[in-house]
């Protein structure tokens, strides 16, 4: 199995700087490219605001977008309030966080949130396909309730191969930034930030390069899987939890 390559942009919220995020989507619609969107319902983590936002302006570029098939959209948390964390996800592909947006709440209200996080999507106009977690991560509850709200695919998991777990399809997140891969599947995920905005030269460049092999998130777990490279996949497991590690302690 060839690599495929999928696009992600995450922290997509009303109250951000929509200029970079249009610049993104020009690109992205430029190379025929269609990136998942991880659009934060009710965004509440103030680091993330933009003085210049325009929240109607937002919606309704979004439902354009996914109207004339430029992107998907996927449901990145409810808030992306963070807490600090010391649960452990029961996943082996997953790295245990600092931060969760939903440590903090009970069973019973992370499945009120994320369901409500999605049916105020639908309100807006938008089709959210799978789920995103806030700083990549996802304990037993979260995983009961984003079943609850009648997800059945996850962008996010360690490896190159789609993957089956507690009823969910895991699609794997690796790269914050387009890197050649042998085999599997690959997403990179960007933010609508100056840095992305820098990197876009090296992003078409990439695109150009590579442009058989980009996929839309909804094609993932469809592709066929070679037994050998399962194998090879889940051996290089244990590296990728020791990136990710790191990664997240120099955050």
């Amino acid at each position: 199995m060839k690599a495929h390559y999928i696009f992600r942009i995450d922290d997509v919220h009303p109250n951000m700087d929509l200029n970079l995020l249009r610049r993104l989507i020009d690109s992205f619609s430029q190379e025929s490219v269609v990136p998942l969107l991880a659009v934060i319902p009710k965004n509440q983590d103030q680091s993330l605001y933009h003085s210049t936002a325009v929240e109607q302006e937002f919606w309704l570029l979004l439902q354009n977008w996914e109207k004339e098939g430029k992107v998907e959209i996927a449901q990145h948390g409810y808030s992306h309030q963070l807490c600090k964390t010391k649960i452990n996800s029961p996943l082996y592909r997953h790295v245990n966080p600092f931060f969760d947006e939903f440590a903090c709440c009970s069973q019973d209200e992370q499945n009120k949130l994320i369901l409500k996080g999605k049916n105020y999507l639908k309100q807006k106009g938008l089709n959210p396909i799978a789920w995103v977690s806030p700083a990549h991560f996802i304990s037993s509850s979260t995983i009961r309730a984003i079943k609850y709200a009648e997800y059945t695919l996850v962008s996010d998991g360690l490896g190159f191969m789609p993957f089956k777990a507690f009823g969910l399809t895991f699609i794997p997140q690796q790269f914050e930034k387009p890197r050649w891969a042998p085999f599997g599947i690959v997403t990179f995920c960007l933010h609508p930030d100056k840095s992305s905005i820098a990197l876009l030269p090296y992003i078409r460049d990439f695109i150009v390069r590579n442009n058989k092999s980009v996929i839309l998130f909804s094609e993932a777990e469809r592709k066929k899987i070679n037994i050998i490279f399962l194998i090879v996949n889940f051996i290089s497991i244990p590296l990728l939890r020791f990136i990710r590690i790191i990664r997240m302690k120099n955050r």
